[in-house]
């Protein structure tokens, strides 16, 4: 097999004999003595093989195909050489893909770290971006949006892609054109979704919808309750007890005006009723409100005068509905509550 490569002689006395030419039989002798002679042999015809590197002891040549064998001046075998001493290293060429311009950059193929040359232009070294940043164009950048999460454009609700350089072409939603809302990047009821949201700043309270505030109000106040109160059969002074549905009324009333100013939503606490039922039941039997009540009041109980000690009270003579007695407790008339507004915290 042709081949060419390094041949590395051990220190020993070499003796080469060849003759001068075919008409001078007396051959031309060479003594060279040193402690490392290296030099290069070429042995075939040149076909264009991997160079390989090879080392070999004194009286070691190339054999005719390609192999290794001791040889003597005449090219015959050298008694008491051994040819296995004799190893070859392979030195291809690198793999082309790795062979770079020192100092060039490039992306990783996931689009996180930033591949960089090294400076023997042999191969590349990578470098993760931040958590906060994408890899384009041979550097990182900051992300655009959050990877994988859906967020709203207006109406709009679009997808990020999973590096967070931009938002996915085709995969965005017009919930406008569906009568929907875009909420926390989903299209929505508007109204439903917005139950529960809190604001802390004017800027958040601004940015709601007009027409979110409206349909708020139409699904919250408007909606009455026909026969909220079911009296009790022992008389006046039986607290009776109201429907669900007006308890409902009394709740939705009292979230839309927290939500109006971005409070959390409140919920009932059941075992609080009948005390609350009882102090309604003084209150509407004396026909003023007193929030310490004296035991002479209409249908006096303990647990009526603890809740009157408690509880926002308000009172009408015009049969005013459910929302319109919480609507009562948000204006906090009167010189008492214009410092500390005691109905609305």
């Amino acid at each position: 097999m042709p081949w060419s490569g390094l041949a590395v002689l051990s220190p020993e006395v070499v003796d080469f004999a060849s003759p001068k030419s075919a008409e001078d039989p007396m051959p031309a002798r060479f003594m060279i003595i040193s402690p490392l002679l290296a030099f290069s042999i070429a042995c075939g015809d040149g076909g264009g093989h991997d160079a390989i590197s090879m080392e070999c002891e004194a009286d070691v040549g190339c054999a005719s195909d390609g192999g290794v064998e001791p040889n003597q001046p005449d090219g015959s075998p050298t008694p008491g050489v051994d040819a296995s001493t004799v190893t070859f290293e392979d030195a291809s060429p690198p793999d082309p893909s790795t062979v770079c311009s020192s100092g060039a950059t490039r992306c990783s193929e996931d689009g996180r770290s930033i591949e960089r040359c090294q400076a023997d232009g042999r191969g590349w070294q990578s470098t993760p971006c931040a958590d906060t940043e994408y890899c384009t164009s041979g550097r990182c950048e900051p992300q655009v949006c959050p990877p994988d999460e859906s967020i709203c454009d207006g109406p709009i609700a679009r997808l990020c892609d999973a590096l967070g350089s931009g938002y996915l072409e085709g995969a965005e939603e017009d919930c406008e054109a569906m009568g929907q809302n875009c909420v926390e990047g989903q299209c929505a009821d508007s109204i439903e979704s917005s139950r529960g949201a809190v604001c802390d700043t004017i800027e958040c309270l601004e940015d709601r919808p007009e027409s979110l505030v409206c349909g708020r109000f139409g699904a919250d106040v408007l909606r009455r309750t026909r026969a909220p109160f079911q009296p009790g059969p022992a008389g006046v002074c039986d607290p009776g007890s109201l429907t669900e549905a007006a308890y409902d009324e009394a709740l939705r009333m009292a979230n839309f005006g927290r939500w109006l100013t971005g409070l959390p939503e409140v919920s009932f606490d059941e075992s609080l009723n009948p005390r609350t039922q009882a102090c309604a039941t003084m209150m509407a039997n004396q026909r003023m409100l007193n929030h310490n009540p004296p035991e002479s009041f209409a249908c006096y109980t303990p647990e009526g005068d603890q809740a009157a000690g408690e509880s926002n009270l308000h009172l009408s003579f015009q049969r005013d509905t459910i929302v319109e007695s919480v609507i009562g407790y948000f204006h906090d008339g009167g010189v008492g509550n214009r410092l500390d507004v005691g109905h609305r915290r």
